[in-house]
């Protein structure tokens, strides 16, 4: 998982470094990239529960022979947690349409509240 290190230096300048959470702040980093001066606070920030949203391609290749494509124009849904450890995918596919409109439903929605969503919603029925 990520976390947000929100970087000043004394003349307000403001820098933002994204790193694992396990790693420190390499050396370097906390020196303002517009003037060099040293950071006068550096606040690390993790992400919040915010669920993941992607569009994946049912495209596949259904003649190995020609390369033909199949389903060429359509996308399955898939939501994920924000450190990635659980994930859903839907059981079918919708155009890009239907997909964009499906993905706007966990627009800032938690793991927790995007589970019952997506189950509301039924996407993992075929």
């Amino acid at each position: 998982m990520n976390v947000w290190w929100e970087l000043t230096c004394e003349l307000g300048h403001h820098w933002t470094i994204v790193l694992p959470e396990e790693v420190e702040l390499p050396g370097g980093a906390d020196l303002c990239p517009l003037d060099g001066s040293p950071a006068i606070t550096a606040k690390p920030e993790p992400p919040a529960d915010r669920v993941c949203v992607t569009l994946r391609p049912a495209a596949r290749v259904v003649d190995t022979v020609t390369g033909q494509i199949g389903r060429g124009s359509e996308y399955c849904l898939e939501i994920s947690s924000h450190d990635g450890r659980e994930s859903r995918h839907s059981a079918k596919a919708f155009t890009w349409e239907e997909a964009v409109r499906k993905a706007a439903m966990f627009q800032k929605a938690s793991w927790a509240l995007a589970v019952q969503r997506w189950t509301r919603m039924g996407l993992d029925k075929a």
